[in-house]
């Protein structure tokens, strides 16, 4: 009897000790100190106001307040980040961020990959074909510059570091084929320093952030010199910088892109490289004067070109000519823009993948540099309405001959 009686305790102190565990559990996030800061870098769900007119909007918006900021969410995510990335090492080929060799990280979003790997048809080369000839030509009717230049996104240019499954999708991709097909049938081509990179590597090894999917600072003055080497064929008067010009300094960090896409705090670091002029002659920001939003924490106070602006113009004031340089950029041009601008009176850059017609005319720019990632290329199968529209001009030209 006494067997069964103890045993009946040690069953009712088990059944009470995970009950109070439970509790304890699920009341803990409720109680405990809640989270002021997201691990992704963004703003968190604020408390939501409550209506007696609808008390179920009250209860729907207070769902995502507390997926942000239930207590001890953050050391819950660090300790599982840290586990599953940089103890035990796990890939998943769902996850949007996985990890190559040397801890360096690659983006692995679906509708990412497939932007850069999926192949375009015969028809759709054959239609970034006409639209850069007739993009071309059209400005050339205005008295302006056509350039259209490719950035090349990191696995192209670490392929070394890459997963085996994003090496292998990587093998042939839209930009090898875009150039293949320009290359034999047009006398228009776009800017490609995919090579001037990989040569590079040998005398800078980073030229592209290891946790981040952006180049950094060196990275993006090799595309930079290849940009102004094509653009000086055509206007002698240019002068580009070269890497003597500069002062280049480094600086270890926390963060990036994809590190905050994981969602916890790693001891990766990434190098940041900042490529002061000698000279100490940079652009001024003209307009607007007020940032919508930093790109991202780790870059804040480092460059004086990191603020986010949909529009803006920089100026020189000891311009080195009086060329006009109008820019239609994506965020591969957050670090361009600080080469690009020191060679040119004045340069205007809109973030958008489209060319906005109606701000050039505004602008009235000698020149056009179309930036664009390789991973948005299909936005290319799409002429500017403005062009699309002008019948008079575009009827001169018979896609079936591209």
């Amino acid at each position: 009897m006494e067997e069964v009686k103890t045993y009946h305790n040690n069953k009712t102190f088990g059944k009470w000790l995970l009950i109070i565990s439970f509790i304890g559990i699920i009341t803990l996030p409720l109680v405990g100190p809640k989270e002021t800061e997201s691990l992704e870098k963004r703003e968190l769900s604020e408390f939501p106001k409550w209506r007696w007119s609808n008390i179920w909007i009250f209860f729907k918006d207070y769902q995502p307040y507390f997926n942000d900021r239930f207590a001890f969410k953050n050391t819950t995510i660090n300790f599982y980040g840290l586990l599953k990335y940089e103890v035990l090492k796990l890939n998943n080929l769902k996850d949007n961020v996985i990890i190559g060799h040397n801890n360096w990280l690659y983006l692995n979003k679906r509708d990412y990959v497939n932007n850069v790997v999926n192949n375009f048809t015969e028809k759709e080369l054959q239609q970034i074909h006409y639209n850069l000839h007739i993009t071309t030509k059209w400005f050339e009717t205005k008295g302006i510059k056509y350039y259209f230049t490719v950035s090349p996104v990191k696995p192209h240019i670490y392929p070394e570091h890459s997963p085996p499954y994003l090496f292998y999708k990587f093998q042939h991709t839209k930009i090898n084929q875009l150039s293949e097909y320009l290359n034999k049938h047009s006398e228009f081509t776009f800017i490609d320093y995919r090579n001037d990179l990989l040569d590079m590597k040998k005398k800078y090894p980073l030229l592209y952030y290891k946790s981040d999917t952006h180049w950094n600072e060196i990275g993006a003055f090799i595309g930079y010199k290849k940009i102004m080497a094509t653009i000086a064929k055509d206007f002698k008067e240019l002068a580009p910088n070269d890497f003597k010009d500069f002062y280049i300094s480094s600086k270890k960090l926390n963060g990036g892109d994809l590190q905050n896409l994981l969602g916890y705090n790693s001891k990766n670091q990434l190098i940041w490289f900042n490529l002061h002029p000698k000279d100490s002659l940079l652009p001024k920001l003209k307009y607007p004067n007020n940032p919508i939003h930093k790109i991202s924490e780790y870059s804040e106070n480092l460059n004086i070109l990191t603020d986010y602006h949909e529009f803006e113009a920089w100026e020189m004031e000891k311009a080195p000519n009086s060329l006009k340089l109008f820019v239609v950029r994506d965020s591969f041009s957050q670090h361009l823009k600080k080469f690009l601008s020191r060679n040119f009176k004045r340069s205007y850059y809109a973030w958008m993948p489209s060319i906005p017609i109606y701000k050039v005319a505004e602008e009235k720019p000698d020149i056009i540099v179309h930036q664009m990632l390789e991973r948005f290329l299909s936005t290319y199968l799409e002429l500017p309405p403005e062009i699309k529209n002008d019948t008079a001009f575009t009827n001169q030209f018979n896609i079936e001959d591209f």
